[in-house]
């Protein structure tokens, strides 16, 4: 073989290497186009999930919001049955009083005093000139009643204490003691 072979071999064999490495190049050139075509498809899937999720999050704080001005409304309707159902017990106890004393004037004399009946809630004392009253009225006469909390009636002996509702009347009169009742949270199941 002569110089002249061996030289064009040679340079043969750096062209071949040379294509070579421009086939290996080209090669990952295109792998890394795909791995950055499949991450440009995956910053927009995440980009997708994230408004997803931005428009789930603005969909609860606008429900929350909802619930928040749903609640004080029934704060503010619940105050006022309050200041109404103790304005309706001042009426009744007007309209008692007046009838009392209409009547006692008429048969000449005063009326004795009203008997007092006192029951107590969370320790505290109370009176009252009506025989019976509502759980509503009761819960009425504490000013800061929870409206959150339940009425609750302290059983005698060994009784068990009892719910009284809004609308369940308690009987002082027949009581042989003062009753003592209790502010109690609501119970929730679930």
């Amino acid at each position: 073989m002569t110089d002249t072979d061996e030289g064009n071999e040679s340079a043969g064999d750096r062209i071949a290497d040379d294509a070579r490495d421009i086939q290996r190049t080209a090669e990952d050139l295109a792998r890394a186009r795909e791995e950055e075509i499949a991450i440009e498809g995956r910053r927009t899937a995440l980009a997708d999930e994230k408004a997803t999720l931005e428009k789930q999050v603005a969909e609860l704080q606008a429900r929350l919001g909802d619930v928040s001005r749903r609640e004080d409304e029934l704060a503010e309707q619940e105050a006022t049955l309050h200041c109404r159902e103790i304005a309706d017990e001042a009426r009744i106890r007007t309209d008692l009083d007046d009838a009392e004393h209409a009547s006692g004037s008429a048969c000449g004399g005063s009326m004795p005093p009203p008997r007092e009946y006192e029951f107590f809630v969370d320790g505290k004392p109370y009176t009252t000139e009506l025989p019976k009253l509502t759980g509503r009225q009761i819960k009425a006469k504490v000013p800061d009643w929870d409206p959150t909390h339940d009425l609750s009636l302290e059983g005698l002996g060994g009784a068990p204490d009892r719910l009284i509702g809004d609308d369940q009347e308690v009987d002082f009169a027949a009581a042989v003691a003062p009753l003592h009742f209790s502010s109690v949270p609501r119970a929730t199941f679930g």
